[in-house]
């Protein structure tokens, strides 16, 4: 199976120059909101699938990060234009080599500098260089925003050829359950349809699906006459991916509660044995038990997968194992969990605990044992620092026990990070 090693994002929304290396089988990504986890599952998206729904309605100069649009605007010139760059680092080593080499190669960070061949593919959204003298006769002190009208998009293998979406080696599937956007169920259902159907039977029914809308408007064709026009059918709504459904006991999931819907969601990926499978916020809408049941089956179902979560949910951080988390800092840094020793990730997949999450994210904290310490000490703070606790940013945790050892083995890998 292939898998995302790593990948850098250079210059992309909350990033300036960000890396994360993941884990073959299972990432879970916590940090604040708006740290940029949501950012890390489009950039892959992005590079892998090409998907640009975001990108092409020209307000594309909000996908710059904020410093470097600040630093072209305070010298508006051409060696301080600002770019995007994300590389995906890939681990081929199950494929055969000639599939390999085609991704294989030195067009990457640093690839010239190391010399040492890496698989990948890399997205590229920069200044076009054949516009370089209408540059030159931009007015920046009537317009001081960025050309991105001579912006180009380009995705490219790290052997330095042009990269298409139908050579992706890695089978994907998006799962958002953060916010509807974009036709998100048709998007999904495609992305099923594409994944699970392979190419020569979805061109067959494809072309029967045209034969029968063909059909049908020939023999209706006197029904439907209005003078001297007709009513026809849209071709371009008639295409099977912008018609299928996903149906369970033939009731279509997008008119399932929200909860069952993204439950569904994540079922059918892991049923689809998709390569890699992009879960953002999979708690979205789902009640507690079914939180649970959810998580059971990823753990139970993803062997043959690698899975990357987004979530603020403490059961889903301790239940999937903590080794497997990765923290996106407040500073963009990512910050694996791995080496946590494995009695401690035992105790917190055993625990429950709700206060995991809160912990990792907490700059500064008391932990007590108990209720009675948890109501005591905000008045004990107020009392010997002359400001409430909430105030200083300070959280409180009660560990309903004696088991301060394992947080502070948590923290051991926190502390050169804040």
């Amino acid at each position: 199976m292939s898998y995302i090693e790593k990948m850098i994002i250079q210059g992309f929304k909350k990033f300036k120059n960000f890396e994360i290396i993941f884990n073959k089988d299972m990432n879970v990504l916590v940090g604040e909101n708006e740290a940029g986890k949501s950012t890390i599952l489009e950039a892959i998206d992005l590079a892998l699938n090409q998907k640009i729904y975001g990108l092409i309605d020209g307000n594309n100069e909000q996908l710059f990060n904020a410093e470097n649009i600040k630093r072209f605007k305070n010298k508006p010139e051409f060696s301080q234009l600002p770019e995007i760059l994300i590389e995906v680092y890939l681990n081929m080593d199950s494929e055969i080599p000639i599939s390999k080499q085609h991704f294989m190669g030195l067009d990457y960070t640093n690839g010239k500098v190391l010399k040492e061949e890496k698989t990948g593919i890399k997205f590229w959204y920069h200044f076009d260089n054949d516009f370089e003298q209408e540059f030159s006769k931009l007015n920046f002190s009537e317009n001081p925003n960025i050309p991105i009208e001579f912006y180009k998009f380009e995705w490219l293998t790290f052997q330095g050829g042009g990269y298409k979406r139908l050579k992706n080696p890695i089978k994907s599937l998006f799962i958002d359950n953060s916010s509807p956007k974009n036709d998100l169920y048709g998007s999904y259902a495609k992305q099923v349809f594409e994944n699970k159907i392979p190419n020569d039977i979805r061109r067959k029914l494809s072309m029967k699906l045209k034969m029968h809308i063909a059909d049908f408007l020939s023999s209706e064709e006197e029904s439907l006459k209005i003078g001297e026009q007709s009513i026809s059918i849209d071709e371009k709504k008639s295409g099977i991916t912008k018609m299928i459904d996903i149906r369970e006991n033939n009731i279509s999931i997008q008119n399932m509660g929200k909860g069952r819907e993204n439950f569904i969601k994540t079922e059918v990926a892991l049923q689809i044995d998709s390569s890699l499978i992009l879960v953002e916020e999979p708690e979205n809408h789902l009640s507690h038990s079914l939180t649970k049941k959810l998580i059971e089956k990823i753990k139970v179902e993803s062997d043959n997968s690698q899975i990357i979560i987004t979530t603020h949910n403490p059961l889903i951080t301790s239940r999937l194992n903590i080794q497997k988390t990765i923290w996106i800092t407040p500073n963009a840094k990512a910050v694996k969990l791995n080496d946590v020793d494995k009695k401690v990730a035992k105790f917190f997949e055993k625990s429950d605990n709700a206060s995991l999450l809160e912990f990792i994210l907490s700059q500064k904290v008391i932990l007590v044992e108990g209720a009675t310490e948890y109501i005591y000490i905000p008045n004990f703070y107020q009392t010997v620092c002359g400001k409430g606790i909430d105030e200083s940013g300070v959280h409180i945790i009660s560990m309903s026990g004696i088991t301060y050892k394992n947080y502070v083995e948590i923290a051991k890998k926190f502390k050169n990070h804040f």
